[in-house]
């Protein structure tokens, strides 16, 4: 585990921002170099979080390792054959060419947002630069540096019409990059991470904080958020590859990661302990991959039974691992295998739609596996009032209400309306695509490992070693 050293009083000459008038000095010689620090922004292609930003994970020039096994290596059961045929693959933007990596590559993810006029409070020791613009690692020379120093406690950074004011100082500039040292500390409202900081004016008038951050250190922080510790060694070193792949696919592509289930629960470096650390470590520069290359690697908690695909649920063009549907049969001691949810028609008004209009709820998609696909709210007339994609009624219905009063997945056995209440039976918790994280639990019980567990839920999948 790599802790943060204890900060040290603060030094007010050495923390000391240098004056607005150098700032502005410094702004206006960099100005004839701007275009050669900056480096051209490469469009992205979309994704389901956009983002203007360029890719950090940064490529070497050396050849990478060749993949440490196959996941046709297994102690557990064969992965099933899915029920329905998937449909043909073709977008090349699905699956990502693979760069050569000398070591674990950079990704950013959003840990505050920041409404208009409150401020986000940082801390940095061990050395610190701050930069105008959006830097690719802490090393990076390529911006103009606007302040250094070797310790900045305490400080406050607030979004201003003229730029990024920090304890009191104007920065002229939208986006700034505090880089810290491998061997310093960084807070953020108090929380530890590891790597750097960016902070960036929102549209909305509020300042973003994105940690910039090793890869490896990423999915230390997030593997005991997303996976309980005591889920089994093969179980937490499956989650780890997966973790690892679905970060790097997204950084890949552009995108900013957030700390929640919208992306991955990330807990920095309170989310560590020593075991994660061996099972990182364990698993280092492992990705999943098919033909070669990325792809992304959704999971969820419990499938209930059978897991979903991905281009049905999420309408997806996606490659052959993800548009499987397999059979599991290691969930069934979970919490949410199977559940009833009784509901009134008030709840779905207050959510979705003016109280009082919702007369009852129908489901004219499914699957062939039974997950809901589309669900409509209608009228006493039956006029639609709702309509939309089955995920994206379960997030809105579910957002703020504690878990006893949520659907815990769109897989609706049976829904029966009596009066203004409905009564709804399920199966399973989340999305129900890729990896179910019970069933990948009573697969360790079993004695699989984690190249056997990542082939049941990602058929035609393949490990490999990105860098050492």
């Amino acid at each position: 585990m790599n802790a943060f050293p204890r900060d040290g009083e603060p030094n007010a000459a050495a923390r000391a921002l240098v004056p607005a008038s150098a700032i502005v000095m410094i702004t206006i010689l960099a100005c004839s170099d701007a275009v050669a620090l900056r480096k051209p922004a490469t469009p992205a292609p979309s994704t389901s979080r956009p983002t203007s930003d360029g890719p950090v994970a940064t490529p070497s020039t050396s050849t990478p390792t060749a993949p440490t096994s196959s996941p046709d290596r297994s102690s557990g059961p064969a992965p099933s054959t899915p029920t329905a045929t998937a449909p043909v693959f073709k977008p090349p933007e699905e699956l990502l060419r693979i760069p050569a990596f000398d070591a674990p590559p950079y990704v950013r993810v959003r840990v505050r947002e920041s409404a208009a006029g409150r401020g986000v409070a940082f801390s940095a020791s061990g050395g610190y630069r701050i930069v105008d613009g959006i830097a690719e690692n802490p090393q990076d020379t390529r911006l103009p540096q606007l302040a250094a120093g070797q310790h900045l406690g305490a400080a406050t950074a607030y979004a201003e019409k003229g730029g990024i004011r920090v304890n009191g100082i104007l920065l002229p500039a939208r986006t700034i990059s505090v880089l810290v040292g491998e061997s310093g500390a960084l807070t953020i409202d108090g929380q530890r991470y590891h790597g750097s900081l960016v902070l960036q004016i929102a549209p909305s008038g509020g300042l973003d904080a994105v940690n910039l951050v090793q890869l490896e250190d990423y999915v230390a922080g997030v593997l005991f958020a997303e996976m309980p510790k005591n889920f089994g060694e093969e179980a937490l070193r499956a989650q780890a590859i997966v973790a690892r792949t679905y970060a790097l696919f997204h950084a890949m592509r552009g995108a900013i990661l957030k700390d929640d289930q919208s992306s991955q629960v990330y807990a920095g470096v309170a989310g560590e302990s020593p075991v994660a650390r061996r099972i990182v470590q364990a698993t280092r520069g492992e990705v999943l991959t098919f033909d070669d290359r990325l792809f992304q690697t959704f999971f969820h908690s419990t499938c209930g039974g059978r897991t979903s695909s991905a281009a049905e649920v999420f309408a997806l063009k996606t490659p052959p691992p993800m548009n499987a549907s397999v059979e599991c049969d290691g969930c069934r001691d979970a919490p949410l295998y199977r559940w009833t949810r009784k509901l009134t028609t008030a709840q779905f008004a207050t959510t979705l739609v003016p109280r009082g209009q919702v007369a009852d709820l129908a489901v004219p998609e499914k699957s062939a596996d039974g997950h809901a696909l589309r669900v409509q709210l209608l009228d006493s007339a039956s006029r639609v009032l709702f309509d939309d994609d089955a995920e994206g009624f379960r997030n809105r219905f579910n957002q703020s209400r504690p878990l006893r009063d949520q659907i815990p997945s769109m897989f609706l056995a049976n829904v029966v309306r009596k009066g203004a209440t409905f009564l709804l039976e399920g199966r399973g918790f989340g999305h129900g695509v890729g990896m179910c994280q019970y069933g990948a639990r009573g697969m360790a019980k079993r004695g699989s490992d984690s190249r056997a567990i990542l082939a049941r839920y990602y058929p035609a999948s393949r490990v490999k070693r990105i860098y050492g």
